[in-house]
């Protein structure tokens, strides 16, 4: 089912975002073409959608409750509906959906913008890229080394396309252990401690998880990080312990 819609919107980015669930069945369309005339304005609190006839009003409070306020219409109008209303309100201040980036089958930027699409019609609001060591890093040319890492322009325009459709991209790295294919290197041997794990007490090591930080901050808008240090159970019993 398409729904052609004219959006009378102050927000510019909501004409942007909603430009591009156009292969979801919502598209934009001129005055005489569409088949609703939709009308978005800010509230203080959660969700309204209300349709009258061939005219639509979506009330949201956060940019990605107006995506949700879309689907939901699309709903009403593929049931034929001439007068509906829903009201929403948000139990979580945040949701989302982790996707792994790590295990080799890397998705393109393509595939995370579509994933991007899906969360916003769901009202999914956090998407954190699971990235140990698939990124390029300044001065750190074997990080993710021919595994498919992200660059530092891919890593933004992920970033913009979720922003026009109220997506928080939040980045969520290794900063302690799951760093083996990092460390397998042997220039790294110097800040490793055993297996997949950092050497702590190592001015070099707190500089390279300094470094990772400052990357994802200066991609990405967020200002949450997730730091992944889990399963480090055998921190401080190689290199560590002998010295």
């Amino acid at each position: 089912m398409q729904m052609k819609i004219t959006l009378n919107a102050d927000d510019e980015c909501l004409l942007r975002g909603t430009s591009a669930l156009a292969d979801h069945g919502i598209v934009l369309s001129s005055g005489r073409n569409a088949d609703l005339q939709v009308t978005a304005e800010s509230c203080p609190e959660g969700l309204r959608v209300e349709l009258e006839g061939s005219r639509a009003h979506i009330a949201y409070s956060r940019r990605i409750e107006f995506y949700r306020g879309l689907s939901l219409l699309l709903e009403a109008f593929s049931r034929g509906e001439i007068r509906w209303e829903k009201v929403e309100k948000p139990l979580f201040p945040s949701n989302g959906y982790m996707m792994d980036c790590s295990r080799n089958a890397v998705p393109t930027v393509n595939t995370i913008q579509e994933m991007i699409r899906m969360m916003a019609l769901m009202g999914l609001d956090t998407l954190q890229l699971y990235t140990e060591d698939m990124y390029e890093l300044e001065g750190e040319p074997y990080f993710g080394y021919m595994r498919g890492r992200y660059s530092e322009q891919e890593l933004r325009q992920i970033d913009d396309f979720a922003d026009a459709l109220g997506v928080e991209v939040v980045p969520c790295i290794q900063t302690l252990a799951h760093l083996a294919t990092a460390l397998r290197w042997p220039c790294y041997n110097r800040l490793k401690d055993c297996a997949d794990i950092l050497m702590a007490g190592e001015d070099d090591t707190y500089a390279l998880v300094e470094k990772m930080i400052a990357h994802m901050s200066r991609c990405l808008r967020s200002r949450r990080i997730n730091i992944g240090m889990d399963e480090a159970h055998l921190i401080g019993l190689g290199r560590y312990m002998d010295k």
